[in-house]
């Protein structure tokens, strides 16, 4: 067994093993992170994956500024950039999959990175629970509660 300390080599890593008898042309977006609880410190690899969103210091929820590197089995020896960042109590960070931003109803337009910034803004005080059921409840409103093409994934974290 290998075990990788940096995540920059993990995804370097998997993105080679993916890219083995790749036939098909396949490829999938990760956002991986490693999260010291106690320090705060949050290191994380951005592998073509939607922007998360993070809340700092009481303010509003904002998409982080770093860019996604290439999705994972695109190309072999692809190297991952590794960032880090500090959280402090109370910070929060949110992920997704495209499934959420890319809701619609009949095709006609989506739910959008700014449909979803402005409802984890209006609800970023409430408990985390809530926070994410606001969101679905938003999404299933926009879409006229049809069922969706995609996955709809969310995770949120909070530092104590």
């Amino acid at each position: 067994e290998i075990f990788y300390q940096d995540l920059s080599d993990v995804a370097y890593a998997v993105n080679n093993e993916l890219c083995k008898d790749n036939v098909e042309e396949r490829f999938i977006t990760c956002w991986i992170g490693k999260l010291n609880t106690k320090t705060g410190e949050l290191s994380y690899v951005n592998a073509g994956h939607d922007q998360p969103l993070i809340r700092q210091n009481d303010g509003g929820f904002e998409y982080m500024n770093t860019r996604p590197g290439l999705v994972l089995a695109g190309m072999e020896d692809t190297t991952y950039k590794k960032h880090t960042i500090q959280l402090k109590p109370n910070d929060m960070l949110f992920l997704y999959t495209d499934g959420v931003t890319e809701a619609n109803d009949n095709y006609k337009e989506f739910y959008g990175k700014e449909n979803l910034l402005k409802t984890l803004n209006k609800n970023k005080d409430n408990d985390l629970s809530a926070i994410i059921k606001s969101i679905e409840t938003d999404v299933n409103e926009f879409c006229n509660n049809k069922e969706q093409f995609d996955d709809i994934t969310m995770f949120i974290i909070k530092m104590e």
